[in-house]
């Protein structure tokens, strides 16, 4: 069954940038090649680790959505597992939202009116004294 998934990878930091690129596709080839679409690529950015991976400080960070089969979910977590330029990695399956429309006034529909309390007590009183008169 098809489902949609987000990747987000710590690749290796001892590696230049035209390096990671190449780490980048590999992980894209790997989810085509099992019959996945990507949805959606982050921008590639460095970040400082709170604590060191394999004794780095910092690692590059990607995340990627797409669709993929979840028969095929093992075989791909092992290729990310191999790779030994992927410090971490967490995939996990999401619901992609839909945009919601926005909810727009009609021209010809008139915003409704504010009440005021003294009519509310009004009306409570007249009311009262019609139900009063009817006993």
């Amino acid at each position: 069954m098809i489902k949609s998934y987000e990747i987000t990878c710590l690749l290796t930091s001892r590696v230049d940038e035209s390096e990671v690129l190449v780490i980048i596709n590999d992980i894209k080839d790997s989810i085509t090649s099992l019959e996945g679409k990507i949805l959606t690529e982050s921008q590639l950015r460095v970040v400082d680790l709170g604590y060191p991976i394999q004794d780095e400080t910092k690692a590059n960070l990607i995340e990627l959505a797409f669709e993929f089969d979840g028969s095929k979910l093992e075989e791909l977590n092992k290729i990310f597992k191999d790779n030994d330029k992927i410090l971490r990695f967490l995939l996990k399956e999401f619901i992609p939202r839909k945009a919601e429309p926005i909810k727009t006034r009609n021209k010809e529909e008139k915003p409704q009116a504010k009440v005021e309390l003294e009519d509310i007590d009004k009306k409570i009183e007249e009311i009262f004294e019609t139900e009063h008169e009817s006993k």
